[in-house]
C-alpha cells in the first residue's frame, strides 16, 4: 500500500514536469502557426494590392493617352476648322476687292475671268485641298485640277460616300446663314486607293453673282502628323 502511495506521488510530482513543458510547446507551436498564417495572409494583401497598383498605374497611363489623344484630336479639329475658314475668308476678300476695283472699267464676265484666275493657283497638300466656287444651280465656276472638266456643269447631284447631297447642303447653308461648316466624306484625289476620308469643308456666299466660296480639309491628314506628335 505504501510503495502505491509512494509512485502516486512520484507520478504527481513527475507529471507537471512533463505537462507544463507539453503545454509550452504546444502554445508555440499555435502561435508559430498562426503567425505563418497572418504572414501568408499578409503576403497574399500585399500581393493583391501590388497587382491592382500596377493594374491601376497601367490603367491610368492608358486613360492618360486616351485622354490626350481625344484632347489632341479636338486641338486638331479647331485648328483644321480655323484654317478652312481663314483660306475661304482670305479668298473671298480677294474676289471681293478685285469686283470693286473693276466694277466700273470691266464687263462682268472679265471681272468674272480675273476673280477665277487669281483664285486658281490657291492649293494646299498636293493638291488634296484648295478653293472652289459655284453658283445657287450647283454649276462648277471653278475646279481643281482633276476636276476641270466640270466647269460650266452642274454637279447639284453630286454625293458623297455616305449618299449625302453635299452641294445641295452648301448651297443651303449660303442661302441661310450666308457661310459655315459642314463635314463630308469623300476619296483623297492623289490617293489611289479609293479610300473614304473625312473632310471638315467652310462655305461663303458671295453675294455679287450669287456665287459661293469653300475649301475643305482632310482630317486624316492633320492627324498623322498629331499622333507622331504624341507618340514620338
Amino acid at each position: 500500500m505504501k510503495n502505491n502511495e509512494n509512485k502516486i506521488i512520484k507520478l504527481i510530482a513527475f507529471w507537471p514536469l512533463v505537462f507544463i513543458p507539453f503545454c509550452i510547446l504546444a502554445i508555440l507551436l499555435f502561435f508559430m502557426q498562426e503567425n505563418n498564417k497572418n504572414f501568408k495572409k499578409t503576403l497574399d494583401k500585399l500581393e493583391i494590392n501590388l497587382i491592382n497598383s500596377k493594374n491601376d498605374a497601367m490603367k491610368s497611363k492608358i486613360d492618360g493617352i486616351a485622354d490626350l489623344v481625344h484632347y489632341q484630336n479636338l486641338v486638331t479639329e479647331k485648328k483644321l476648322t480655323d484654317k478652312v475658314k481663314d483660306r475661304v475668308i482670305t479668298a473671298h476678300k480677294i474676289a471681293l476687292s478685285l469686283y470693286e476695283e473693276h466694277k466700273e472699267t470691266k464687263s462682268q464676265k472679265e471681272i468674272k475671268s480675273l476673280i477665277k484666275t487669281t483664285l486658281r493657283p490657291l492649293i494646299w497638300n498636293n493638291g488634296e485641298s484648295f478653293i472652289w466656287i459655284l453658283d445657287y444651280d450647283g454649276e462648277f465656276q471653278l475646279a481643281p485640277k482633276y476636276l476641270r472638266h466640270l466647269e460650266g456643269s452642274s454637279i447639284l447631284n453630286l454625293q458623297d460616300a455616305t449618299g449625302r447631297y453635299i452641294i445641295q447642303e452648301e448651297i443651303s447653308i449660303v442661302k441661310t446663314d450666308e457661310e459655315g461648316f459642314l463635314w463630308d466624306t469623300f476619296t483623297k484625289p492623289n490617293d489611289l486607293s479609293k479610300k473614304h476620308y473625312k473632310q471638315v469643308a467652310f462655305v461663303k456666299a458671295f453675294g455679287q453673282y450669287n456665287w459661293y466660296f469653300g475649301s475643305g480639309e482632310y482630317i486624316d491628314t492633320a492627324s498623322k502628323i498629331s499622333k507622331q506628335e504624341i507618340f514620338y
